[in-house]
């Protein structure tokens, strides 16, 4: 099964996590990761966020930029936040320049709808949703099981 993986424009160390924390929500207009901005109230996701994920059908990971290049150094020199595929190989679905193009989250949701369109992974009407964990991962939990 594929994994779609969403890379945010933050890195995970402790160093960063708690000014980035602090600049998300007090002066969100500086913060360097649109796709944060797009899916993330103050303190947890939108709901029309949550409700969308949950109609993949395939697990769902948020990595924050350094986990996921030191798992995939071969995106190293990419830009970011990015949304990438994982089967047997890595592959980008929507670059940085695409999701720092968004202002809405619809239109965030309208992308990845159409992007996914163009793969094996299927989006679930909700009445037919299964759910599938997501979660934010750490560096060791990044690579494939």
């Amino acid at each position: 099964m594929k994994r779609l993986i969403f890379v945010l424009n933050v890195d995970g160390d402790v160093g960063s996590i708690l000014p980035d924390l602090f600049r998300f929500i007090f002066r969100r207009s500086t913060f360097p990761c649109n796709l944060c901005k797009l899916t993330y109230k103050d303190f947890g996701s939108a709901k029309s966020w949550k409700e969308f994920i949950e109609t993949l059908a395939c697990k769902v990971t948020f990595a924050h930029r350094d986990d996921f290049t030191a798992s995939y150094p071969q995106f190293s020199d990419d830009k970011f936040p990015a949304v990438f595929t994982e089967g047997e190989t890595v592959e980008k679905l929507i670059s940085a320049t695409e999701i720092d193009g968004l202002t809405k989250l619809e239109d965030l949701i309208n992308l990845v709808r159409i992007k996914l369109e163009k793969t094996e992974i299927k989006i679930h009407d909700k009445e037919h949703i299964v759910h599938q964990p997501y979660s934010i991962i750490f560096p060791s939990h990044l690579k494939k099981a």
